[in-house]
């Protein structure tokens, strides 16, 4: 279930989904937009098992770089970082998407 505007707010206003900096036009009719920091790693392609149990060199599976703008690569996955700081309770899972200005760009 993809929780409604209504839901995010009292979510929020009960404590149970942390968002910061929240701006006004942050939640909207089926999300919150959050905006993408400056900091991407880049998943480097390997066969290797990365097993999170150990203590692992997570330098051999991904690069880590600064930059302002990027291009994303067909089927490249990355993890990003977002201007805002989200707290979720363990019963929330979220995901991200492309809004859809972008989509049609």
């Amino acid at each position: 279930m993809i929780l409604s505007d209504f839901d995010l707010k009292n979510y929020i206003a009960g404590g149970r989904l942390y968002i910061d900096p929240l701006f006004d036009d942050t939640i909207r009719e089926n999300g919150v937009d959050l905006r993408i920091g400056s900091q991407i790693a880049r998943l480097i392609s390997t066969r290797e098992v990365f097993d999170t149990r150990g203590n692992v060199d997570s330098s051999r599976f991904y690069r880590i770089i600064e930059a302002e703008e990027f291009i994303l690569e067909a089927d490249e996955k990355i993890l990003i970082t977002t201007l805002e700081r989200v707290r979720l309770p363990s019963d929330l899972m979220g995901f991200v998407q492309l809004r859809s200005s972008f989509a049609r760009a």
